[in-house]
């Protein structure tokens, strides 16, 4: 923790965020209770700093924390929240989307954390806000796509039922990831070590045995595709009844992939 106190050297910090990031993926919430006060200062300090590079891990690391102690990180909402807020508004230039994005992960896991009675207030504003980059046209290679994709299946993880009016928002963005048909290629050559980074080659055997093609896949396309499913099974899970008028749709998508 004392590493993230080294102003002059913005990447250690930004390596002290990520160290907290991998200790809390397993770490038993009572072994982090007792350092919570001055770990979340630390962190929040760095994430008002106004060094990206800091900004980004440390953001993630809050969440991860917020992910690791549960409902003890309610103690901290109160002075957390507004500042992610208000990133969520002020962010918005090209070179803050990763950070934005890193902001609705951020904001949606400690939802979950917190519980319903805490985020309710709120929620309406953070969903006010995805529903503004949801609706606005994203870049193919902006990462704030993905992230909106998650953090909508996370909100209706922490307010269940109060979710359901913002359905008909949500859900045809998110059936048309479901439903993307990735870009499959012949490639050419025979090195499998030459793969293009995003794209994944695939060597199919013909029956006989004999000849073989090899395919490339865009990887990005088959990611968000898979995301979009396990986004669809959690608002099954969550929101039960109220996902009743899109049963036709889903199994649409669905069937054809067995």
């Amino acid at each position: 923790v004392s590493t993230m106190d080294d102003v002059e050297n913005h990447r250690v910090q930004s390596h002290s965020a990520a160290a907290i990031i991998n200790f809390t993926e397993n770490c038993n919430k009572t072994i982090l209770l007792p350092y919570l006060e001055p770990l979340l200062g630390k962190l929040v300090s760095l994430l008002l700093g106004g060094q990206r590079i800091v900004q980004e891990q440390a953001i993630t690391a809050i969440a991860s924390v917020a992910d690791c102690v549960e409902e003890h990180f309610a103690a901290y909402y109160s002075r957390i929240m507004p500042t992610l807020k208000q990133m969520l508004v002020q962010c918005r230039a090209k070179e803050h989307r990763l950070l934005r994005g890193k902001t609705m992960e951020c904001v949606s896991l400690i939802g979950i954390a917190v519980g319903k009675d805490v985020f309710v207030a709120d929620a309406r504003d953070v969903m006010d806000e995805f529903m503004a980059t949801q609706s606005s046209k994203l870049d193919p290679d902006d990462p704030q796509a993905s992230y909106l994709l998650q953090a909508w299946g996370r909100l209706a993880k922490a307010l269940g039922h109060d979710f359901i009016p913002y359905l008909s928002i949500v859900m045809p963005p998110l059936l048309k990831s479901a439903d993307i048909k990735p870009d499959v290629q012949i490639a050419e050559g025979d090195d499998e070590d030459d793969e293009e980074e995003g794209i994944a080659t695939v060597i199919v055997q013909s029956d006989d045995g004999g000849s073989s093609n090899k395919f490339a896949i865009k990887t990005a396309a088959l990611e968000e595709k898979a995301t979009a499913c396990n986004m669809l099974v959690c608002y099954f899970a969550e929101l039960q009844e109220g996902m009743f008028p899109y049963v036709e749709s889903v199994a649409n998508i669905m069937v054809p992939l067995l």
